[in-house]
Order: C-alpha cells, then sequence, then structure tokens
C-alpha cells in the first residue's frame, strides 16, 4: 500500500468500535495471560494507568497531539486522558475510574456524566476519588499492575 504524504498517519484513531470489541480484546488478553503464566491467581485483578495530556503552562493549549497509552487502549477503548482501569480476571469486567474535571473545564467542555461514559464504554465508570476503595471490592487475592 502506498502511504499518502500528505496524511499524518500517527494522529489517526480508531472511531466505531464497539465496547464488545474492546472485551473480547480483554478476554483474549486474559486468556493469553493464562496460558504462559502458570502462577496467575484466578481470583485477581489487573490494574492499568491511562496516559495523560501535557498541557503548555497555564492554558489548555496541548503540547502535542494527545494518544493513548497503546495497552490502555487496546483494553478498555478509552481515549479520554486521566483514566485509570480494573480488570476482573474472573470474567474481563471492566472498572473505569475517571478524574473529576474543575469547574472551569465544565464551563468551557462538554463533560460526559459517568452514565454517560458507562454506556459508551460498557463499563462501570467510577469518580477517581473512590478508586482506593472500589478497588477491593471483589476481594482480589492478587492485583497485578500493569504501568
Amino acid at each position: 500500500m502506498k502511504m499518502n504524504p500528505n496524511i499524518d498517519y500517527s494522529t489517526l484513531e480508531f472511531t466505531g468500535l464497539t465496547p464488545s470489541f474492546f472485551e473480547q480484546n480483554r478476554k483474549n488478553y486474559i486468556q493469553n495471560l493464562k496460558s504462559k503464566l502458570s502462577g496467575l491467581e484466578e481470583n485477581s485483578i489487573l490494574f492499568l494507568k491511562g496516559g495523560k495530556e501535557i498541557f503548555r503552562y497555564d492554558n489548555d493549549d496541548d503540547i502535542h497531539y494527545f494518544m493513548q497509552e497503546s495497552n490502555f487502549y487496546y483494553l478498555t477503548g478509552v481515549r479520554e486522558s486521566g483514566f485509570y482501569a480494573m480488570i476482573d480476571l474472573r470474567d474481563a469486567s471492566l472498572a473505569l475510574y475517571v478524574p473529576t474535571p474543575d469547574e472551569t473545564t465544565k464551563i468551557f467542555f462538554h463533560v460526559e456524566t459517568l452514565e454517560e461514559l458507562s454506556k459508551k464504554y460498557g463499563a462501570r465508570a467510577v469518580e477517581l476519588e473512590k478508586m482506593p476503595t472500589h478497588i477491593y471490592t471483589p476481594n482480589p487475592t492478587k492485583i497485578y499492575v500493569l504501568n
């Protein structure tokens, strides 16, 4: 395939992928983990940190075009910055931890509600402040971290 020199291919994002596409990615990933790691505990969770935007000084101008951390996107489908995720290794269910925007952001941008994000990503959306207590709700044997 010949590349078009007028298109910056590094900034293209996939759109229109359904939450079930990423759910299948999680299931495949967990199945591969189980086949490769003999000591993987069934009653465990995988914790992930998404990418973070870098702003220029005190304004809303990005230093560069934000692209989500690749592993995080592959397993969640989330394109926004500042999110964290928890994947339950028993059933590949997903919980997203959403940063709370400040009041200025709410004035200038549309901020999706937790319900809208839950529907958009097919996952439980939880406020980031509740993360420390929420990750222990499934009572995991181990917490695996992908940083």
